[in-house]
């Protein structure tokens, strides 16, 4: 399966139609796809080489906690807040959108629920 310039959107559902067979991916600008290459520790076909995962331990963590509260697409309630509330607890050098919304897209999260998780973002990082 071959996704040019997808978005969150696309990558869903290119990877339920490969799910069993290879995915590849040319990133744009308006989507970039570094956390989802870190998660899965995709190739770069421009290299050769394994994406370098550059997230912090602390990171790592953080994206593993909001994904569990993912159950309802970070929509209100005790989800939404508490996944706000994590992401106002990453340090400064953690607080990449980019990286954490495709980390979260490769664990299976939803466009419509990364949208929802961008702007609670936002709103903690203020």
């Amino acid at each position: 399966m071959l996704a040019v310039q997808p978005d969150y959107n696309d990558v869903y559902k290119a990877i339920q139609a490969a799910r069993f067979g290879a995915f590849a991916a040319v990133e744009s600008g308006g989507t970039p796809l570094i956390g989802w290459a870190m998660e899965t520790r995709a190739l770069d076909l421009t290299t050769g080489q394994v994406t370098t995962d550059t997230r912090s331990a602390a990171l790592k963590e953080a994206i593993a906690r909001i994904h569990f509260f993912d159950n309802n697409g970070w929509t209100r309630g005790f989800g939404a807040e508490t996944s706000k509330r994590i992401l106002g607890d990453l340090r400064p050098a953690d607080r990449d959108k980019d990286v954490i919304l495709g980390s979260l897209c490769a664990l299976g999260s939803r466009a419509k629920a990364l949208r929802r998780l961008a702007d609670l973002a936002e709103r903690a990082w203020k």
